[in-house]
């Protein structure tokens, strides 16, 4: 028997105060019944941002983690170049100018090379690569295995470079030689 009916046999509660009661006690289960589909309403939608707020997190930390690696990519593939450019060096000064478009293609350089070289330029045999140094540019010969190999990788440091083969030009037919070299004496 609970309290309210021994309230009621004592005479001490009246039948209707006991009625308002039982009936501000059942709208009290349906408010907190209510409430409790609202409280799991509200539980999803605070998992639900929780998770939107870690995703968003880790996006961030995955477009971070993208930066750094493209980052540390230049950083390779230009090392990469400048030690391919200075392992390749051609050192061959000489005393005829060479004129060469600069990278941004308005600009005019010129280097100072033997006679020979600048017919192995015009061939392809022979690159002009550019290093830059922060302060100053270099323009540095390089072979041709190492100009594709610097074309496959920034061949924008590449300023001069005939690649494929050419035909020869018949202006340089003077320069090569048109009979068999013999081993044989000179003299008869």
């Amino acid at each position: 028997m609970s309290l309210r009916d021994q309230l009621l046999k004592a005479g001490l509660v009246s039948k209707k105060d006991a009625r308002r009661v039982n009936q501000e006690l059942k709208k009290d289960r349906k408010e907190s019944q209510g409430s409790k589909q609202k409280k799991k309403a509200l539980e999803r939608e605070a998992r639900a941002a929780e998770e939107a707020r870690r995703n968003a997190e880790q996006e961030a930390r995955l477009a971070e983690r993208r930066e750094r690696t493209e980052a540390r990519d230049r950083y390779e593939a230009a090392l990469r170049v400048r030690n391919l450019i200075l392992g390749n060096r051609v050192k061959n000064r000489g005393p005829h100018r060479f004129f060469f478009k600069g990278r941004d293609g308005r600009t005019v350089h010129r280097i100072e090379i033997q006679a020979g070289v600048a017919k192995e330029l015009a061939n392809g045999r022979l690159a002009i690569a550019l290093i830059d140094h922060g302060t100053r540019e270099e323009y540095v010969l390089v072979g041709r295995s190492a100009a594709d190999r610097i074309a496959e990788v920034d061949p924008s440091v590449l300023v001069h470079f005939c690649p494929g083969p050419h035909a020869p030009d018949p202006s340089e037919a003077l320069m090569e030689k048109d009979w068999e070299p013999s081993l044989g004496p000179h003299r008869v």
